[in-house]
């Protein structure tokens, strides 16, 4: 029964698609008929008949016979130039746009049949829908014939977006550089001319001595956002059909020989693997293909051996973001480090960040741009840098950010932030987020915390590394050759020279202040305080692990907040840290004899000394409250006598050791329940100093052993009986 009611409803579909075709092609043959109205623009026949194809077009493409036969008549001058355009935007494909109407618009712009202003809208048509070509390659062989368009005010900006597509190595003569430095002599300094000339400089550096300047870094704008929308729905139309011409090769059953295509593939943002070789109609066997071709495409390659065998004869797939799908691909334009491939994928990067999550901050189906982001995130993390694309983007998402949407993607994008200048860093990212991070809640706090601590991790292991390689390869010096093993960078971009090191100790000064204050905020939340102590972990470690000529401590409202807690895991975490200072200390006192070493540390001796008396006191000499110290005040000094009197409080000065201390009391007790006799009423005084070590250890095996780490590394015992 189910069978035959799918069958019946198939069958209905198919006869309301061909019934749909039908009325398409009465339509079209109205527009290519001679006696069609083509003067009074509010005939209702041709009102019909332009929405029928704008509805077809974009619910389910046309054919490439219909995209063509439109194409000439919209090109032809037949009609209005308000009728024509909108034919024009409806040239969207059921599958791929077929190559010769690539070709046909060329000539049509060249004949000079369209108005200006259908000149325009053709070669728009020619930039938007590149990616759905099936093949580019009599295109490019009309290069030249493109170039030529440059000298139209109108179609320059148009022409140069759609040569860098097109360009190759070849393609970079002397002749088209003179061409370019003149027209820009002209018009002045336009981005889309810079941008067509970096590409240059990238194949023919020679040629070309330009310096392009930060603020021109986009080189085009995004034109005609609704027509990108519709172009964008055709592009997923073609995703299943690009699946039985090799772009899903990896999804064929082994067994049946059948490609399954999921249903998410289908909303894909990010294009499949399709190499100029492999493409349209005219895909034959793979492994035919690859015998007759000097390169080898890239759906060939299986494993990463193959690639190892083959990465000479490599051919890149014409889209160059499908590499994010594939890491065999990641491993290839990693090893390639070519400009020119770093340069094609961060102008998708951006154009495609922007059109998926920048310019619809409200939309409901985010899911796009979560795939897209994690794509990214997964290829920045294979590269270990930050991609100079996806950096701009960030810059200026933060301002607009509400920090809830995207936000685990987008913070694990700002851990690997390129390293600049401190003030620089300010402006782009630390200023943006501490706006943010006053306002959030407590679990926001938290990943933003998480975030910086993942930005130092990566400052000190990747970032500090690479621009010393960077630094010592410019200066020719012997650390480069020492150094190259971490100059693997993708995306080169130029920096002034800056005090790396200082942006890293003023970051972490910047972070300590956001921290002191949210956990006053906060209420000395237990979550909030686990991630600022493991970001006190890193801090501590930096001179003895990363050889960093600074030392950083905590501010006393972390330390003693810390000490005084009613959690007993963040009492020992932070003497774990405090132990974790006296190497750091003493790694700089020996550095500083011989090595250019930051005297600014040794200012911070003092008040670290104060850190390990006051822990001293209060955790084992019983002196939390006496004001006997030779080196500053204690820190709970500062309550007067009087006030401690009022408590009526039974030994004040040993209320906070290890023994009686609120977070510490329910161990002493466990401890006592085990080796007191049953009967015997239990008190912490019951623990003497003889069996302090075994308490000690008891709470080692709970694993505090923060506390006994402490206490052996900064109290000097008389007696160790057990």
């Amino acid at each position: 029964m189910s069978q035959s009611t799918s069958g019946k409803k198939k069958r209905t579909q198919q006869e309301a698609e061909s019934h749909q075709d039908a009325n398409l092609d009465e339509q079209i043959d109205y527009f290519t008929s001679e006696n069609s109205n083509k003067k009074n623009r509010n005939h209702v026949e041709l009102s019909l008949a332009l929405s029928k194809v704008e509805s077809v077009a974009k619910e389910q493409g046309l054919t490439s016979e219909q995209l063509i036969t439109l194409l000439d008549v919209s090109a032809s001058g037949k009609f209005p130039v308000s009728t024509s355009s909108k034919l024009i935007k409806c040239l969207l494909p059921s599958r791929y746009i077929p190559e010769e109407a690539a070709i046909k618009c060329t000539s049509w712009i060249c004949s000079g049949t369209p108005a200006r202003e259908l000149q325009v809208f053709l070669l728009k048509w020619m930039v938007l829908t590149f990616e759905l070509l099936g093949r580019s390659e009599k295109l490019h062989a009309l290069y030249g014939v493109i170039f030529n368009f440059i000298e139209n005010d109108s179609l320059c900006p148009h022409a140069c977006h759609l040569l860098y597509k097109l360009t190759r190595k070849d393609d970079v003569l002397p002749f088209r550089v003179n061409r370019l430095l003149k027209l820009q002599k002209k018009v002045g300094s336009q981005s889309y001319i810079i941008g067509l000339l970096s590409l240059y400089k990238v194949y023919q550096p020679h040629l070309v001595v330009l310096s392009v300047p930060a603020s021109k870094r986009i080189f085009f704008r995004v034109i005609e956002r609704n027509w990108m929308v519709e172009i964008r729905k055709a592009r997923e139309r073609s995703l299943p059909e690009e699946g039985r011409t090799g772009a899903t090769l990896h999804t064929v059953n082994q067994n049946t020989g059948v490609t399954q295509i999921s249903k998410k593939r289908k909303r894909d943002v990010i294009p499949s693997a399709v190499t100029a070789a492999v493409t349209g109609e005219r895909l034959t066997d793979l492994s035919l293909v690859g015998s007759q071709l000097s390169s080898i495409p890239s759906e060939q390659i299986k494993s990463f051996e193959e690639l190892l065998n083959s990465v000479d004869r490599l051919e890149l797939p014409g889209q160059i973001a499908s590499v994010l799908k594939s890491v065999v691909l990641q491993h290839a334009v990693a090893c390639y480090q070519e400009d020119q491939i770093s340069q094609r994928l961060g102008f998708w990067l951006y154009e495609t960040l922007h059109e998926e999550i920048l310019d619809q901050p409200f939309s409901s189906n985010k899911a796009r741009g979560e795939r897209c982001l994690k794509l990214v995130i997964n290829f920045t993390e294979f590269l270990q840098e930050g991609i100079p694309a996806c950096e701009n983007f960030l810059v200026r998402y933060l301002h607009t950010w509400n920090g809830s949407d995207y936000r685990p993607y987008i913070l694990r994008l700002i851990s690997r932030f390129r390293l600049y200048d401190f003030p620089k860093l300010n402006d782009l990212i630390l200023e943006p987020l501490r706006k943010l991070f006053f306002c959030s809640s407590v679990f926001c706090k938290c990943q933003m915390i998480h975030t910086f601590t993942m930005m130092l991790k990566n400052f000190v292991t990747v970032e500090i590394p690479r621009y010393q390689a960077e630094r010592g390869k410019g200066e020719g010096s012997q650390t480069s050759s020492e150094g190259d093993k971490f100059n693997i960078s993708m995306f080169t971009i130029s920096q002034e020279e800056f005090d790396f090191y200082g942006t890293v100790e003023k970051f972490i000064q910047f972070v300590d202040k956001l921290i002191t204050v949210a956990v006053m905020a906060e209420s000395d939340h237990a979550l909030l305080f686990h991630y600022l102590l493991t970001f006190y972990e890193l801090v501590s470690e930096l001179r003895c692990k990363y050889n960093t000529p600074f030392v950083c401590i905590p501010s006393a409202g972390i330390v003693y907040r810390a000490l005084l807690s009613s959690n007993c895991v963040q009492i020992s975490r932070m003497c774990n840290i405090v132990c974790s200072y006296r190497r750091e200390f003493s790694s700089w006192k020996e550095a500083s004899k011989t090595a250019d070493v930051w005297q600014g540390t040794r200012d911070l001796i003092a008040p670290f000394n104060q850190y390990i008396l006051d822990f001293s006191n209060i955790l084992w000499r019983n002196k939390a409250f006496k004001k006997d110290q030779v080196v500053h005040e204690p820190f709970l000094s500062v309550i007067p006598s009087e006030v401690i009197d009022r408590t009526k409080v039974d030994g004040p000065n040993d209320g906070l050791s290890v023994l009686r201390h609120i977070a510490l009391v329910g161990y002493a007790y466990q401890f006592l329940k085990e080796t007191q006799p049953k009967n015997k009423k239990l008190h912490p005084n019951l623990i003497q100093p003889k069996n302090r070590d075994l308490y000690l250890e008891f709470l080692q095996r709970h694993r505090l052993e923060g506390v006994l780490a402490f206490i052996n590394t900064y109290i000097k015992r008389t007696s160790t009986k057990r």
